[in-house]
């Protein structure tokens, strides 16, 4: 028998993906901000701290022909720390169905901040899941991976901002 919905939200909002390794990640609600992506019913979202436990943040890519992508990083204002939150070649469902662990290398990019939002802000990931992946056997114990879409959102003194949207699948 399948796994229920419900169990498979309570699964992905208690086992983070591994993109989220480098930071504390913490599930929660995001009630305000209206999510694209494939239309899938399983949405975890995470709220974001540096390790030292400070939540005011920047959301840092690397620009490439004039706009800003990934790998994302994520810079702490408290303790300067730059931490990995997010790099297509290793996280996502397409890095992990083709078995690609290689970093891609650009020498011609730079790290930039996101100019939607001004820094320091909370931020917030959210993961967009297939269900019909779950239980598939090729993927046991590497679910919370499998991700098909990743938005990153600010909550800035002004209100909420989507500073990155990806597709990983």
């Amino acid at each position: 028998m399948p796994t229920s919905l419900a169990d498979q939200l309570a699964h992905y909002r208690a086992h983070p993906p591994s993109a989220l390794a480098a930071v504390r990640a913490e599930a929660t609600e995001l009630s305000g901000v209206r999510f694209d992506g494939h239309g899938e019913p399983l949405n975890p979202v995470f709220a974001i701290a540096c390790t030292c436990g400070s939540r005011e943040l920047a959301l840092w890519g690397w620009v490439r022909d004039e706009e800003i992508g990934p790998p994302l990083a994520v810079a702490c204002d408290a303790c300067g720390a730059d931490l990995d939150l997010f790099d297509p070649s290793l996280h996502g469902y397409d890095a992990v169905a083709s078995g690609d662990d290689e970093e891609d290398e650009d020498d011609e990019s730079y790290p930039d901040e996101f100019p939607d939002a001004e820094p320091p802000y909370e931020l917030f990931v959210r993961f967009e899941y297939a269900p019909s992946d779950f239980d598939d056997p090729r993927w046991a114990g590497r679910q919370s991976d499998l991700f098909s879409w990743i938005t990153v959102v600010a909550k800035t003194k002004n209100g909420l901002v989507q500073l990155f949207d990806w597709e990983c699948a």
